[in-house]
């Protein structure tokens, strides 16, 4: 959620992922076909094995999915 009055500073296309407030991008090989929303600490997600990332992801909340 985005407080009132604060701009967005992510943004998600097809191939890649953009924080323009850290100035972090993140290229994927492949089409994005789901976006999930997910509360949390972000960096510590970049950090995480995918075991670890997997098991953080199981509370995500599906808000977009390719037909």
């Amino acid at each position: 959620m985005i407080p009132d009055g604060e701009p967005a500073h992510i943004v998600i296309g097809n191939g890649f992922l953009l924080d323009t407030q850290k100035g972090d991008a993140f290229q994927v090989d492949r089409e994005i076909q789901a976006v999930y929303y997910l509360a949390g600490d972000y960096d510590a997600l970049l950090q995480m094995e995918e075991g670890e990332f997997a098991q953080a992801a199981e509370d995500a909340v599906l808000l977009w999915e390719s037909e």
